[in-house]
């Protein structure tokens, strides 16, 4: 019995890949003796980067297979209609002609998932008419605790005993540099609020050494020689490109895990920092009232190290980790068993139109970043 079922198996995955190299676009329903079932994702736009030759196959647990294909921009909406799971992730944008195609030829029961690693400002693109803000997306995948699959930049996992004893590691050893700043974004378009300028800004009261395309000086991405030379840094400038709800990127979690940095936050609020960050792990600029008074606290924790060192005191609490790539991005098998595991589900939580591109959790949640800087920091 085991060596029929080995040979029914084995039949069915070379039955499924003969099916998908032909390409076709009719769903592919396989239930061999109860086996396997085969669901068809197809994204909406496909980021060039994620480098994945289309169409190709996830095998999940439970006896579920994924046929995955891409409808790249512009194509026929007639792409979708055979869809299980339609997951928009386009990095361009979608006309309002062409949403009403995809509504147009929308199946009844079909899921459709919001996916972004980027912030709504930046992801704007993606967001439907406002006529489709309540019946478009029953899923949502981004880094936001509020997401129906929520994939965060990074994460705090508490211990259940202390993991050092006392003064057993000096997490101010060899910190013989104060502030550094990174981005490799620059110069930056008009709808984003110039980092650099409040970098510059800031730069008047400390010392900062500025590295990237924004600044003077180069750390080789990915390198050693980067790791090693940020690692010698007490603070780290972590300025997100958006204010925008929980957008709170990698580079707030690598200054933790990577460098073991103190991070000077900017861009979400207060409360969305504590929620998810260590605690007392980071300094948030919005509670200084001037450049000064922030850069005078800055000079004082580098003066005294006993107090620097509280802002390392949870690293005996718990530990930091970044997210788990690239299993955690929405293109991989990881994330798409994990998101279409849901298909079958038919709980009111999983079958109704849940996301909303312009609400408080989202769009309709983020601040001007340039707004909040002026009020802080340039008005008298």
């Amino acid at each position: 019995m085991v060596r029929t079922h080995s040979v029914i198996a084995i039949t069915t995955i070379a039955l499924m890949t003969i099916l998908f190299a032909s390409n076709t676009l009719k769903p592919i329903k396989l239930n061999l003796l109860g086996l396997i079932t085969t669901k068809r994702v197809v994204f909406i736009g496909y980021r060039p980067h994620w480098n994945q030759t289309r169409p190709y196959q996830c095998s999940c647990e439970g006896g579920l297979g994924l046929l995955v294909n891409s409808s790249d921009l512009p194509r026929d909406a007639r792409d979708i209609q055979d869809a299980d799971l339609v997951i928009f992730a386009a990095s361009g944008g979608i006309s309002p002609i062409q949403w009403d195609k995809y509504q147009e030829h929308r199946p009844p029961g079909q899921k459709w998932l919001f996916a972004t690693r980027e912030s709504p400002v930046t992801s704007s693109l993606l967001t439907p008419p406002e006529k489709y803000r309540f019946n478009s997306f029953q899923w949502s995948y981004t880094y936001s605790p509020d997401a129906s699959f929520p994939s965060p930049y990074g994460r705090y996992v508490p211990a259940k005993q202390p993991l050092y004893s006392e003064g057993e590691v000096d997490w101010s050893e060899n910190k013989t540099k104060f502030v550094s700043w990174t981005s490799s974004n620059c110069p930056l378009p008009a709808f984003k609020w110039h980092r650099r300028d409040f970098v510059l800004k800031l730069k008047k009261y400390i010392g900062i050494d500025m590295f990237g395309k924004c600044g003077d000086l180069k750390c080789p991405k990915l390198s050693q020689e980067c790791f090693d030379k940020l690692k010698t840094y007490k603070f780290a400038l972590v300025l997100e490109n958006s204010c925008c709800p929980y957008y709170i990127t990698e580079k707030f979690w690598k200054a933790l895990v990577h460098y073991n940095q103190v991070p000077i936050v900017f861009g979400a609020k207060r409360e969305e920092y504590e929620h998810i960050a260590p605690p007392n792990s980071f300094i948030f600029v919005e509670d200084f009232k001037s450049l000064e008074e922030l850069a005078d606290y800055l000079l004082y924790l580098d003066r005294n190290n006993s107090r620097y060192k509280q802002y390392h005191k949870w690293r005996n609490q718990g530990w930091a980790e970044t997210a788990v790539l690239p299993n955690e991005l929405i293109n991989h098998c990881d994330a798409l068993c994990k998101v279409s595991s849901k298909l079958k589900d038919t709980s009111p939580k999983w079958n109704m139109f849940s996301f909303d591109p312009y609400g408080e959790s989202w769009f309709g949640g983020c601040r001007s970043c340039e707004d909040v800087i002026s009020h802080l920091f340039i008005a008298k």
